[in-house]
Protein backbone atom coordinates (compact mmCIF):
# COMPACT_ATOMS: atom_id res chain seq x y z
CA UNK A 1 0.00 0.00 0.00
CA UNK A 2 1.20 3.54 -0.73
CA UNK A 3 3.08 5.20 2.17
CA UNK A 4 1.61 8.09 3.76
CA UNK A 5 3.02 9.96 6.52
CA UNK A 6 0.93 10.02 9.38
CA UNK A 7 -0.77 12.38 10.98
CA UNK A 8 1.00 14.08 14.41
CA UNK A 9 -2.25 13.51 16.31
CA UNK A 10 -6.01 12.52 16.07
CA UNK A 11 -6.95 14.00 12.83
CA UNK A 12 -9.58 15.92 14.34
CA UNK A 13 -7.19 17.35 17.14
CA UNK A 14 -4.55 18.15 14.31
CA UNK A 15 -7.65 20.05 12.08
CA UNK A 16 -8.31 22.26 14.68
CA UNK A 17 -4.54 23.40 14.95
CA UNK A 18 -5.50 25.37 11.58
CA UNK A 19 -9.77 25.54 11.83
CA UNK A 20 -10.75 25.53 15.41
CA UNK A 21 -14.08 24.57 14.20
CA UNK A 22 -16.49 23.28 11.32
CA UNK A 23 -19.60 22.88 10.85
CA UNK A 24 -21.26 19.18 9.15
CA UNK A 25 -24.12 19.68 6.59
CA UNK A 26 -26.00 16.88 5.75
CA UNK A 27 -28.50 16.55 2.94
CA UNK A 28 -31.21 14.30 3.21
CA UNK A 29 -32.54 11.69 0.11
CA UNK A 30 -31.69 12.16 -3.14
CA UNK A 31 -31.23 15.83 -5.46
CA UNK A 32 -33.74 16.34 -8.01
CA UNK A 33 -30.67 15.69 -10.46
CA UNK A 34 -26.86 14.96 -10.88
CA UNK A 35 -26.56 18.75 -11.46
CA UNK A 36 -27.98 20.10 -8.56
CA UNK A 37 -26.16 17.05 -6.42
CA UNK A 38 -22.94 18.88 -7.92
CA UNK A 39 -23.89 22.54 -7.40
CA UNK A 40 -23.81 21.76 -3.29
CA UNK A 41 -19.76 21.52 -3.33
CA UNK A 42 -19.95 25.03 -5.21
CA UNK A 43 -22.68 26.68 -3.42
CA UNK A 44 -20.69 25.46 -0.17
CA UNK A 45 -17.82 26.91 -1.41
CA UNK A 46 -19.12 30.30 -2.06
CA UNK A 47 -19.61 30.36 1.85
CA UNK A 48 -15.94 29.54 2.97
CA UNK A 49 -14.43 31.34 0.14
CA UNK A 50 -11.60 34.12 1.12
CA UNK A 51 -8.25 35.51 0.93
CA UNK A 52 -7.86 34.99 4.44
CA UNK A 53 -7.10 38.54 5.01
CA UNK A 54 -10.62 38.79 7.43
CA UNK A 55 -12.03 36.90 9.85
CA UNK A 56 -11.63 33.20 8.74
CA UNK A 57 -15.02 31.33 7.96
CA UNK A 58 -15.49 27.68 9.26
CA UNK A 59 -14.78 25.14 7.21
CA UNK A 60 -17.85 23.01 5.91
CA UNK A 61 -18.23 18.99 5.40
CA UNK A 62 -21.16 18.01 3.32
CA UNK A 63 -22.36 14.35 3.66
CA UNK A 64 -24.79 13.70 0.27
CA UNK A 65 -25.82 11.29 -2.12
CA UNK A 66 -26.20 12.24 -6.39
CA UNK A 67 -28.66 9.69 -8.25
CA UNK A 68 -27.13 7.64 -11.38
CA UNK A 69 -24.86 9.84 -13.50
CA UNK A 70 -20.93 10.07 -14.86
CA UNK A 71 -19.30 12.59 -13.47
CA UNK A 72 -16.60 14.11 -15.85
CA UNK A 73 -13.59 16.33 -15.40
CA UNK A 74 -13.11 19.86 -17.26
CA UNK A 75 -10.19 18.34 -19.17
CA UNK A 76 -12.33 15.61 -19.64
CA UNK A 77 -14.88 17.63 -21.16
CA UNK A 78 -12.15 18.90 -24.17
CA UNK A 79 -12.08 14.84 -25.62
CA UNK A 80 -13.85 15.37 -29.25
CA UNK A 81 -16.78 13.62 -29.34
CA UNK A 82 -17.78 14.60 -25.58
CA UNK A 83 -20.73 16.35 -26.43
CA UNK A 84 -22.00 13.11 -29.02
CA UNK A 85 -20.41 10.57 -26.11
CA UNK A 86 -22.50 12.39 -23.24
CA UNK A 87 -25.82 11.88 -25.33
CA UNK A 88 -25.59 8.40 -25.97
CA UNK A 89 -24.43 8.10 -22.20
CA UNK A 90 -27.87 9.90 -21.32
CA UNK A 91 -29.76 7.66 -24.02
CA UNK A 92 -28.56 4.09 -21.79
CA UNK A 93 -29.50 5.95 -18.40
CA UNK A 94 -26.29 7.32 -17.54
CA UNK A 95 -26.47 10.90 -17.81
CA UNK A 96 -22.80 13.49 -17.79
CA UNK A 97 -22.31 16.12 -15.60
CA UNK A 98 -18.94 17.95 -14.93
CA UNK A 99 -16.85 18.79 -11.23
CA UNK A 100 -14.78 20.93 -10.31
CA UNK A 101 -12.23 18.89 -8.66
CA UNK A 102 -9.44 16.98 -10.47
CA UNK A 103 -8.63 13.24 -11.44
CA UNK A 104 -10.80 11.44 -14.01
CA UNK A 105 -14.49 10.34 -14.72
CA UNK A 106 -15.96 8.73 -12.15
CA UNK A 107 -19.68 7.15 -11.78
CA UNK A 108 -22.28 8.27 -9.06
CA UNK A 109 -24.77 6.05 -7.30
CA UNK A 110 -27.50 6.67 -5.51
CA UNK A 111 -25.97 3.80 -3.29
CA UNK A 112 -23.11 5.27 -2.91
CA UNK A 113 -22.18 8.49 0.14
CA UNK A 114 -20.12 11.32 -0.95
CA UNK A 115 -18.42 13.63 1.44
CA UNK A 116 -16.93 16.90 0.46
CA UNK A 117 -14.67 19.23 2.21
CA UNK A 118 -14.89 23.03 1.96
CA UNK A 119 -11.99 25.04 3.32
CA UNK A 120 -11.40 28.50 3.19
CA UNK A 121 -7.89 30.07 2.54
CA UNK A 122 -5.39 30.73 5.38
CA UNK A 123 -2.95 33.45 4.92
CA UNK A 124 0.66 31.81 6.18
CA UNK A 125 0.38 28.04 7.30
CA UNK A 126 -2.41 26.37 5.39
CA UNK A 127 -2.57 22.33 5.39
CA UNK A 128 -1.03 20.42 2.32
CA UNK A 129 -2.53 18.77 -0.22
CA UNK A 130 -2.10 15.49 1.60
CA UNK A 131 -2.97 16.63 5.19
CA UNK A 132 -6.12 17.85 3.35
CA UNK A 133 -6.95 14.15 2.17
CA UNK A 134 -6.38 13.01 5.48
CA UNK A 135 -9.02 15.11 7.06
CA UNK A 136 -11.27 14.25 4.40
CA UNK A 137 -10.68 10.00 4.88
CA UNK A 138 -9.84 10.07 8.11
CA UNK A 139 -13.21 10.55 9.42
CA UNK A 140 -14.69 7.91 7.02
CA UNK A 141 -12.06 5.31 7.81
CA UNK A 142 -13.60 5.69 11.50
CA UNK A 143 -16.80 5.86 10.42
CA UNK A 144 -16.26 2.32 8.58
CA UNK A 145 -14.20 0.45 11.40
CA UNK A 146 -17.25 1.34 13.56
CA UNK A 147 -18.70 -1.06 10.91
CA UNK A 148 -16.12 -3.41 10.77
CA UNK A 149 -15.16 -2.49 7.60
CA UNK A 150 -11.18 -1.89 7.98
CA UNK A 151 -9.49 -0.01 4.78
CA UNK A 152 -6.41 1.54 3.86
CA UNK A 153 -4.56 3.98 1.90
CA UNK A 154 -3.13 2.92 -1.97
CA UNK A 155 -3.43 2.82 -5.71
CA UNK A 156 -5.41 0.19 -7.12
CA UNK A 157 -4.52 -0.84 -10.85
CA UNK A 158 -6.67 -0.41 -13.37
CA UNK A 159 -9.50 1.66 -10.99
CA UNK A 160 -11.18 4.52 -12.36
CA UNK A 161 -9.49 7.64 -11.34
CA UNK A 162 -7.01 5.98 -9.32
CA UNK A 163 -4.87 7.49 -6.62
CA UNK A 164 -2.86 7.72 -3.66
CA UNK A 165 -5.40 8.12 -1.43
CA UNK A 166 -8.02 5.45 -2.52
CA UNK A 167 -9.54 3.72 0.49
CA UNK A 168 -8.57 0.78 -0.25
CA UNK A 169 -10.29 -2.80 1.17
CA UNK A 170 -9.64 -6.23 0.39
CA UNK A 171 -7.22 -5.22 -2.56
CA UNK A 172 -9.62 -2.99 -3.99
CA UNK A 173 -11.29 0.52 -3.95
CA UNK A 174 -13.64 1.23 -2.00
CA UNK A 175 -13.28 4.95 -2.21
CA UNK A 176 -12.10 7.70 -4.55
CA UNK A 177 -10.97 11.20 -3.42
CA UNK A 178 -10.34 14.40 -5.27
CA UNK A 179 -8.86 17.93 -4.92
CA UNK A 180 -8.95 21.01 -5.76
CA UNK A 181 -7.22 24.54 -4.87
CA UNK A 182 -8.36 27.91 -6.28
CA UNK A 183 -6.86 31.48 -4.89
CA UNK A 184 -3.06 31.01 -5.20
CA UNK A 185 -0.40 28.79 -4.05
CA UNK A 186 -0.70 26.70 -0.42
CA UNK A 187 -0.43 29.68 2.37
CA UNK A 188 -0.36 32.50 -0.38
CA UNK A 189 -3.30 33.46 -1.30
CA UNK A 190 -3.69 36.12 -3.74
CA UNK A 191 -7.19 36.19 -4.41
CA UNK A 192 -10.13 35.07 -3.03
CA UNK A 193 -10.32 31.11 -3.41
CA UNK A 194 -11.30 27.88 -1.72
CA UNK A 195 -10.36 24.45 -1.18
CA UNK A 196 -12.71 21.39 -2.24
CA UNK A 197 -11.77 17.43 -1.11
CA UNK A 198 -14.19 15.05 -2.46
CA UNK A 199 -14.25 11.23 -1.48
CA UNK A 200 -17.21 8.90 -3.11
CA UNK A 201 -17.44 6.06 -0.85
CA UNK A 202 -19.11 2.65 -2.69
CA UNK A 203 -21.52 1.52 0.08
CA UNK A 204 -23.84 -0.69 -2.18
CA UNK A 205 -24.68 -0.52 -5.96
CA UNK A 206 -23.54 -2.49 -9.02
CA UNK A 207 -19.94 -1.31 -9.90
CA UNK A 208 -19.07 -3.81 -12.25
CA UNK A 209 -22.05 -1.81 -14.53
CA UNK A 210 -21.18 1.68 -12.93
CA UNK A 211 -16.92 0.66 -14.47
CA UNK A 212 -18.56 -0.63 -17.86
CA UNK A 213 -20.58 2.70 -18.09
CA UNK A 214 -17.18 4.63 -17.48
CA UNK A 215 -15.42 2.77 -20.21
CA UNK A 216 -17.99 3.03 -23.11
CA UNK A 217 -18.50 6.36 -22.43
CA UNK A 218 -14.61 6.95 -23.00
CA UNK A 219 -14.48 4.92 -25.99
CA UNK A 220 -17.01 6.69 -27.81
CA UNK A 221 -15.64 10.51 -26.10
CA UNK A 222 -12.41 9.68 -28.38
CA UNK A 223 -13.44 8.45 -31.50
CA UNK A 224 -16.60 7.46 -33.08
CA UNK A 225 -17.38 3.71 -32.21
CA UNK A 226 -14.37 3.57 -29.98
CA UNK A 227 -12.76 1.11 -27.89
CA UNK A 228 -14.12 0.80 -24.35
CA UNK A 229 -11.95 2.19 -21.87
CA UNK A 230 -9.65 -0.20 -20.14
CA UNK A 231 -10.75 0.26 -16.64
CA UNK A 232 -11.20 -2.87 -14.76
CA UNK A 233 -15.10 -3.79 -13.09
CA UNK A 234 -13.61 -5.59 -10.95
CA UNK A 235 -11.20 -3.19 -9.18
CA UNK A 236 -13.49 -1.60 -7.18
CA UNK A 237 -15.96 -3.06 -3.98
CA UNK A 238 -18.75 -1.56 -1.86
CA UNK A 239 -19.68 -1.71 2.02
CA UNK A 240 -22.37 -4.43 1.25
CA UNK A 241 -19.95 -6.91 -0.43
CA UNK A 242 -17.09 -6.50 2.59
CA UNK A 243 -20.24 -7.04 5.05
CA UNK A 244 -21.24 -10.39 3.25
CA UNK A 245 -24.31 -12.23 2.67
CA UNK A 246 -27.55 -11.22 3.85
CA UNK A 247 -28.59 -12.94 7.50
CA UNK A 248 -31.19 -16.01 7.20
CA UNK A 249 -33.81 -16.64 7.46
CA UNK A 250 -34.91 -14.64 4.18
CA UNK A 251 -37.85 -12.99 6.38
CA UNK A 252 -35.32 -11.54 8.70
CA UNK A 253 -34.06 -7.98 8.49
CA UNK A 254 -31.05 -7.62 6.96
CA UNK A 255 -28.87 -5.17 8.29
CA UNK A 256 -26.81 -3.98 5.51
CA UNK A 257 -29.81 -3.82 2.80
CA UNK A 258 -28.91 -0.63 1.09
CA UNK A 259 -30.92 1.79 2.59
CA UNK A 260 -30.25 0.96 5.60
CA UNK A 261 -26.82 0.48 5.31
CA UNK A 262 -26.56 4.13 3.80
CA UNK A 263 -28.39 5.49 6.69
CA UNK A 264 -25.67 3.58 9.26
CA UNK A 265 -23.06 4.43 7.05
CA UNK A 266 -24.01 8.22 7.10
CA UNK A 267 -25.02 8.09 10.85
CA UNK A 268 -21.56 7.22 11.47
CA UNK A 269 -19.75 9.25 9.17
CA UNK A 270 -22.08 12.24 10.75
CA UNK A 271 -20.76 10.90 14.47
CA UNK A 272 -16.97 10.84 13.73
CA UNK A 273 -17.55 14.50 12.45
CA UNK A 274 -19.13 15.72 15.22
CA UNK A 275 -17.52 13.81 18.52
CA UNK A 276 -14.75 15.10 20.63
CA UNK A 277 -11.34 14.60 20.19
CA UNK A 278 -10.00 11.90 21.84
CA UNK A 279 -7.97 12.39 25.22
Amino acid sequence: MTEIRPLPGHWRSTFRTFYPAWRVVREDGLPQDPEAGMAGDERQAGTVTGDGSGPTPSPVYRIWRNRRCLVATRRETRLPRFQEAAAASAARGWPVVTRISGGTMVPHLPESLHLSLLLPRLQGREPGTDEIYRFLAEPVREALGVLGVESEYGMVPRSFCDGRFNLVAAGKKLAGTSQRWTGGLPGHPVRPGFVLAHLTLFVAGDMHQATRAVNQFLGEAVESGGRPGSFDPGAAVTVAELLGPKPKPPEAKAPWESADLLRRVEEAMAWTLTAADPR
